[in-house]
């Protein structure tokens, strides 16, 4: 009903205002009139300007305006020069009343173009398009009436709006305003409040998510920190570490040759003392039971994750000292840090929140990846292999629900700053209107009218998608994957735009987000899965040639590939043993080709060496 009444209200008022101008016109003495008629016209100059300016530049804009200018001035010269300068009152008149009856139609107008660029270009479900132009179209006809009217006359009198109660009209129309201000103003402080109620209840939903307070003698953060005060600055490494330093990184050069990690690298000797203190204090806060960064969940999306590329760093280069310690033959410290590498993504798991859950998961990788290649190179005993446990219980498919949770709760707190009259700046910080920064202070005029309009639909869209998603993600991966595709077309991105323009920004990630938390359980378990065959063959001179000669033994059941819900792919034949994950296609193809799944990330090999060799 208050959008019904801002439309009749408004539209009452913008005619009634064209009446009031014709009505002022005719009394107005020649000289004024073309005055009048000068700063009319640079006034509708300026709107337009403003139009152009909103959906091109600045630069595009100045043309634009003087171009019209010239158009009006020369316009009415033409006239004074067919008519002489006698007789510019009756140009100025008629030209002037049609000037101030477009001051409403170019704001109208520019919402209608805006409007219809929401419904035609992003196909936005909710633009009000039909009820722009509805207004536009009517406000054209019932200002084509009046003037029509106004200009009437008969022979030897006067135009008809000489008659026409001027004082009336202007009462009339500062009526009309003020009441169509005071609807709008009524309906915005109320999708004002309720947006900002929306606030607590974000509030709300990010605390009962968020984990529980730690004790500072159980909390690891606080020593992860001094590790990584210890570190030396990485601006002042000789450049022979910065060169080599990706390379032990990844245990090989540009050409895939395994690094010689041992005692002969005087680089790495160097560097890895320098950071002796640091692996010390790493090591220290993984046994640690938990880990508590400061987090204010007050900020959203703009919160500050300071630790968390330190935390991957770490991660790295407790992995560089692992495999110097296998070239070195201290099989037991190796794999002591490679289970404080899987320690470290356990304590960045804590928070719900994607990036870190992500993060955790690259972690992971990491230690996947030196531990399936000392296992290959090594031969490690059942001791060297007693500090590497890895929990049974680690979901990330969980966590992933929990952080959905959070983006939900996060994305809420978003709209209510938007609610505040802060849209620029968020609309900046999500990344909206990028590359467009010479329009971007036109978009504060419209932060009521984005908010009145907009808004409310984009935040019920918003949280229908998030029900979707997380109604999605606590069923199995290969049960909804097409439909969670259709839910996020990471591939079309009009079928996300015209869910709303926030609801677009906010959601877009989680496409190929949910793609990588099952590769961070798929990951996870084939470590627990390498760990468990390592210690089989410790046993047995032999790695298993099934995942059923590792239960219960080893294993208590075949772990589950998450792609499928199918026990994870064991295959030995004469090109070693190999470990594996159908992936998101879900295609089994026996482990080959191997360099795609290598690629991917899905599985690990061992060659016929390491799977049948005695230690």
């Amino acid at each position: 009903m208050g959008y019904a009444l801002i439309w009749i209200e408004s539209l009452a008022a913008a005619l009634l205002l064209v009446a009031l101008a014709a009505a002022l016109w005719t009394h107005l003495t020649p000289g004024k009139r073309v005055l009048a008629f000068g700063a009319a016209s640079a006034l509708v100059a300026a709107l337009v300007a403003a139009l152009v300016c909103a959906f091109f530049s600045y630069s595009d804009a100045i043309p634009v305006a003087v171009s019209l200018l010239v158009l009006e001035f020369g316009a009415f010269f033409i006239w004074i020069r067919r008519k002489g300068w006698e007789r510019p009152a009756g140009f100025a008149g008629v030209a002037g009343t049609l000037l101030v009856a477009a001051l409403p139609l170019a704001p109208a107008s520019h919402i209608s173009i805006m409007a219809g660029m929401l419904k035609f270009r992003s196909e936005l479900l909710h633009s009000w398009f039909g009820y722009a132009l509805s207004w536009t179209l009517l406000y054209l006809v019932g200002s084509a009436w009046i003037l029509r009217a106004a200009w009437r006359r008969r022979e030897g009198e006067a135009r008809a709006s000489a008659g026409w109660p001027r004082e009336r009209l202007a009462l009339a129309a500062a009526a009309a305003l003020m009441v169509s201000a005071m609807t709008f103003w009524n309906l915005d402080l109320g999708v004002r409040t309720r947006l900002n109620d929306m606030r607590t209840e974000a509030g709300a939903m990010a605390l009962a998510i968020a984990p529980p307070r730690l004790p500072e003698q159980e909390n690891a953060a606080l020593v992860y920190t001094q590790a990584f005060e210890a570190e030396p600055e990485s601006s002042r490494w000789p450049q022979e570490w910065k060169t080599k330093h990706t390379r032990w990184i990844w245990g090989h050069d540009e050409k895939m040759v395994p690094m010689d990690m041992g005692a002969n690298d005087t680089a790495l000797t160097a560097f890895l003392a320098a950071h002796e203190q640091s692996l010390k204090l790493l090591r220290r806060a993984e046994r640690l039971p938990d880990c508590e960064f400061d987090r204010d969940w007050s900020q959203g999306f703009s919160m500050v994750l300071w630790d968390l590329v330190k935390m991957r760093n770490s991660a790295r280069l407790l992995g560089i000292h692992a495999r110097r310690e296998a070239a070195l033959g201290h099989l037991k410290t190796a794999f002591d840090d490679i289970g404080v590498i899987f320690g470290i993504a356990r304590h960045v798991r804590r928070d719900p929140i994607l990036i870190c859950i992500l993060v955790a998961s690259a972690v992971d990788s990491i230690g996947l990846g030196v531990l399936a290649e000392l296992v290959e190179r090594t031969h490690p005993s059942l001791d060297d292999l007693r500090g590497l446990e890895l929990d049974d219980v680690v979901s990330y498919k969980r966590q992933f629900q929990r952080c959905l949770q959070m983006e939900e709760a996060m994305g809420i707190a978003s709209f209510a700053t938007i609610a505040q009259g802060d849209t620029l700046s968020l609309m900046q910080q999500i990344g909206w209107n990028s590359g467009r920064d010479a329009r971007l202070p036109l978009s504060e005029l419209y932060s009521p009218l984005i908010r009145l309009f907009l808004l409310q639909d984009d935040l019920e869209s918003f949280r229908d998608v998030m029900h979707q998603a997380r109604a999605l993600a606590g069923r199995p991966y290969h049960e909804i994957n097409s439909a969670w595709k259709d839910l996020f077309p990471s591939s079309d991105t009009l079928a996300l735009r015209m869910r709303g323009l926030v609801t677009w920004e906010l959601t877009s990630v989680l496409g190929h987000t949910y793609d990588a938390f099952v590769y961070g359980d798929a990951r996870y378990r084939m470590a627990r899965t390498v760990v468990a065959m390592a210690r089989y063959r410790a046993e047995h001179g032999r790695l298993p040639a099934k995942l059923e000669d590792l239960t219960p033994a080893y294993l208590p059941i075949p772990p589950a590939d998450p792609f499928d819900g199918k026990p994870l792919r064991l295959v030995s034949n004469a090109r070693g043993v190999t470990l594996y994950s159908v992936g998101p296609e879900g295609k089994d193809n026996g482990g080959e080709p191997w360099e795609e799944l290598f690629k991917e990330f899905q599985g690990v090999r061992f060659t016929p060496a390491a799977a049948g060799n005695a230690p």
